[in-house]
């Protein structure tokens, strides 16, 4: 009963504060980790947006194509020796499923200091490029791995703006319509990507435009991934140990059907039993 009572009282304060994820994190030192984030586990019988066929298929030729992936660009850029880890790290995953899907036009939001952008890049087809967006300009952000000489083709371009805001992102409806890839890796500040999320489905992207979300097992991402009806797949033990999350965007989810209280009730039965 007191546990009870204290959970009443409590849960109002907690909600509105970040005062509880800050006690956790504390207890995260302990594992001794280089790096370590907050996350939960949820049960997948009642989750929107199952696996189809394709993202399976995607999934497997990819992960064998990731092992023989060679980050060249990477290596003569001196990138930190992290880039180079997989699984771990999500580079050579995006390079293999590039090389696999093959896309015309990749967008990517989040630029950063390029490492993504430039292990997607030397995998683009011919034909292909990619517009990576930023609300900074890659010349000022401090270590930036890329150079002039990479926009001088024209396969790489940088956009600067906010596509979170719905002006900005219907200025350039028709790019994102056009989008094949998209490689979503930006704040994670609980609100950029639920504004983006929005902006994408009211401007509309392309029946099955492959959408990868970085970091899905980041708190602030959870609730994001978890809502996401289109078919979806989680690859992170194959990506970033941070979460790496596979979108079939404008698909049906055929394997999906919405948990009725009989579904809750055996998962919780099944639970019970161990």
């Amino acid at each position: 009963m007191v546990n009870v009572f204290l959970q009443k009282m409590l849960r109002p304060v907690l909600a509105h504060s970040k005062f509880d994820l800050s006690l956790a994190r504390l207890r995260l030192r302990d594992f001794g980790a280089l790096g370590s984030e907050l996350s939960a586990a949820f049960s997948l019988e009642d989750s929107p947006g199952q696996p189809n066929s394709r993202l399976i298929a995607l999934a497997l030729s990819s992960v064998r194509r990731a092992q023989d992936v060679e980050l060249k660009l990477l290596m003569e850029r001196k990138a930190p020796a992290y880039a180079h880890l997989w699984p771990g790290e999500h580079y050579k995953l995006l390079n293999a499923l590039v090389q696999e899907t093959k896309p015309r036009l990749i967008l990517e939001i989040g630029t950063y200091t390029g490492l993504s952008a430039l292990a997607m890049l030397a995998a683009l087809p011919p034909e292909g490029r990619l517009v990576t967006v930023d609300i900074i300009p890659w010349q000022q952000i401090p270590g930036s791995f890329l150079r002039p000489s990479d926009f001088e083709s024209g396969k790489l371009q940088q956009l600067v703006c906010d596509l979170g805001r719905h002006e900005v992102a219907e200025q350039h409806s028709n790019l994102l319509r056009n989008g094949d890839f998209f490689l979503v890796d930006a704040s994670k500040d609980g609100d950029f990507e639920y504004r983006l999320m929005e902006q994408l489905k009211l401007v509309g992207l392309k029946p099955g435009a492959l959408v990868v979300f970085d970091d899905i097992r980041f708190w602030n991402m959870l609730k994001l991934w978890r809502e996401i009806t289109q078919p979806k797949l989680d690859l992170s033990s194959f990506g970033h140990w941070s979460g790496t999350g596979l979108v079939d965007w404008g698909r049906s989810s055929r394997l999906y059907q919405k948990a009725t209280t009989e579904n809750r009730k055996g998962f919780r039965q099944r639970t019970n039993q161990g």
